[in-house]
């Protein structure tokens, strides 16, 4: 529901950033879904939160710091186009932004089997 009202304008800003096809947008629903979990777990009750016992992103290995440069350009450009999507991706009140969803991102190489 919140992907079908901003799906156009997110295929807009990633090819505006050059980065096209199914992969990099299947990445960036994947990465905005993931953010949106965390928080609404996060901010939830004792119930929400017992849904998260595992899967939690924080759980999974990060790439970051280990990079290649044309990788951490690429996940900066697909964080950036999901935090500015209008109409919004992420949860609202700035709870998630560029850098939750950029270390969604550099999670998912490595463990993309557990999300």
């Amino acid at each position: 529901k919140v992907e079908c009202k901003g799906r156009a304008a997110l295929v807009a800003a990633l090819a505006a950033a050059g980065l096209c096809g199914h992969d990099v947008l299947k990445d960036a629903l994947l990465a905005a879904r993931c953010v949106r979990a965390a928080a609404a777990a996060a901010e939830g009750g004792a119930a929400e939160r017992a849904l998260v016992v595992s899967g939690r992103l924080a759980d999974l290995e990060s790439l970051a710091g280990r990079l290649a440069a044309e990788d951490l350009a690429a996940f900066k450009a697909i964080a950036g186009a999901v935090a500015r999507c209008e109409p919004p991706l992420l949860p609202p009140g700035g709870q998630a932004g560029e850098a939750e969803v950029f270390d969604a991102l550099c999670r998912f190489r490595n463990n993309n089997f557990a999300v």
